[in-house]
């Protein structure tokens, strides 16, 4: 679920994705994004430690901006960029790569797809700006939501992972509801088919041979992460989608895992967004033209680190959200569900937030769906041919 992206998730993958309605501004690009109140370099990056941001922004910088990477696995492409301590964007790539529907309701990637996305989105930001890339201080991550990847004891997948839009394991739901009679509560909604436990346990149904040997449970930017830093590690705002966390406690919920069928040495470890959670490995540092060693952020998925993006941190915070999806996000200092309304409610990327989250998974894809029939390339053309109509 690219929440960060226009119609085509360009590499300006926030051009007209976000309107933060506490204070009507529009955050039109990656290089304008705004947020209400506060020091505008508040949480500049997830490598951060919260209680180090206001020092470090009332600080006068006496040395040269520290460089940052950022890679985001996306739904359509793998979108990467280099941004300074100001947020201003040095250079940026992206690549995009293949889902498979072969029937109606199904949704797969292969997840060595991302890893060779993010390889040439590098390799062009290496070749863009060499001098920044070659003095990149830290890596920071994000990614679709809700895709389980299901890892062997060899650390390689077992199947292709099953996206956040497919959906098998409708009939899995009910059969959630029922063995975990307050999981929505404790989850922050109602079982789904488009979350991670739906999904896992359709395999256990299904394809039980593959459920038997499962070693690992990681989502996109965490298998990323595994071929960046060699490390199985994931963040809470990621595993929030999974619909097999405990929101409040913020580590996964026993009876949630007990119910799908998984023991807790088969997820990773949990980690707050700006917690370092890995460093890059040497052979893969050398590869790529990095240095080995470098931090790698624990990240977030693609909804709470867009919300972070932009300042939706505090109580009251929201913004809209086109990209493959259609997000409506409000930020809180605390977990209050409302799963009879359907809402989401899931941990956020940074140390004692959450949000509240309304979607769909028809957004701005629909558009380029009907711009691809009918040939049309230019999106604000077409727009504004239907606004004059």
């Amino acid at each position: 679920m690219c929440l960060h992206g226009n119609v085509a998730d360009t590499p300006q993958g926030h051009s007209g994705g976000h309107r933060l309605l506490g204070e009507h501004r529009f955050a039109g690009t990656a290089h304008k994004q705004t947020h209400s109140g506060g020091d505008r370099r508040r949480y500049p990056a997830l490598l951060r430690r919260p209680d180090r941001v206001e020092a470090a922004a009332r600080s006068k910088r006496v040395a040269s901006p520290s460089i940052f990477l950022g890679l985001d696995i996306g739904t359509t492409a793998v979108k990467a960029i280099i941004v300074d301590d100001d947020q201003r964007i040095v250079a940026e790539a992206a690549t995009e790569h293949p889902t498979s529907r072969p029937r109606p309701g199904i949704s797969e990637q292969m997840p060595e797809d991302w890893v060779a996305a993010a390889e040439r989105c590098l390799a062009g930001l290496h070749a863009s700006a060499p001098r920044a890339y070659s003095v990149i201080a830290a890596i920071g991550l994000s990614g679709q939501m809700h895709s389980p990847v299901l890892l062997g004891g060899d650390h390689k997948p077992l199947r292709p992972a099953m996206l956040w839009n497919d959906g098998r394991g409708a009939d899995e739901c009910a059969a959630l509801s029922q063995a975990v009679s307050d999981i929505a509560r404790v989850t922050g909604v109602v079982p789904m088919a488009g979350f991670s436990a739906t999904k896992i346990l359709w395999v256990r149904h299904h394809e039980p041979n593959i459920f038997a040997k499962i070693a690992h449970v990681v989502l996109p930017k965490d298998y990323v992460r595994l071929w960046l830093a060699g490390e199985i590690a994931s963040d809470i705002s990621d595993a929030a989608g999974t619909q097999l966390l405990d929101q409040a406690e913020r580590r996964f919920a026993p009876q949630v895992l007990d119910a799908v069928g998984l023991s807790p040495d088969q997820l990773p470890p949990l980690h707050e967004g700006t917690e370092i959670a890995g460093r890059l490995g040497s052979t893969v540092a050398a590869a790529l033209g990095l240095r080995a060693g470098l931090p790698v952020a624990a990240g977030g998925g693609d909804a709470g680190t867009g919300a972070l993006g932009i300042g939706c941190i505090d109580d009251g915070q929201a913004f809209i959200s086109l990209g493959t999806a259609a997000v409506f996000v409000v930020a809180q200092s605390r977990y209050a569900p409302a799963p009879e309304t359907m809402l989401h409610n899931f941990a956020h990327c940074i140390p004692d937030r959450w949000y509240q989250m309304a979607g769909m998974l028809n957004g701005a894809s629909s558009l380029a769906w009907v711009m691809n029939l009918i040939g049309e390339s230019d999106a604000d053309a077409l727009l504004a041919c239907v606004e004059e109509r």
